[in-house]
């Protein structure tokens, strides 16, 4: 049995009430198996690209949440939804690779949390 994309088109713009929720519930439960199969493919240190503002970008996982994938640069730290990403090709890892600044952010200490005002309460006011 085949269904054309018009027809389930039509089914969906003439649904009410209870029938269009079962509609978004199964359209959100296949959007987010496809998010988890998107975030299986990477691994945390998998070399990856992504482009921004017409440059392609090459990174180091370093997390992985829910929703995005956090790379870092030489220059910076992203943040990125999984299907912006794509594994780096062979000559974009060697060149990541040899980039002195890269090593150096990956070695880089991270930085502690800020203090805030709230955390602890001040010993004059103990």
């Amino acid at each position: 049995m085949s269904v054309s994309i018009e027809e389930v088109i039509g089914t969906i713009m003439i649904a009410e009430g209870e029938d269009f929720e079962r509609i978004k519930k199964a359209f959100r439960s296949r959007r987010d198996i496809n998010q988890e199969d998107q975030l299986r493919q990477f691994k945390i240190k998998d070399i990856v690209t992504f482009d921004h503002s017409g440059r392609t970008i090459t990174g180091r996982i370093k997390t992985i949440n829910q929703k995005s994938i956090s790379v870092t640069t030489p220059d910076m730290k992203w943040r990125v939804h999984s299907s912006l990403l794509r594994e780096a090709t062979k000559e974009e890892k060697e060149q990541y690779e040899k980039d002195p600044m890269a090593k150096a952010m990956e070695q880089a200490p991270r930085r502690r949390r800020r203090r805030n005002y709230y955390d602890e309460t001040p010993a004059h006011l103990a």
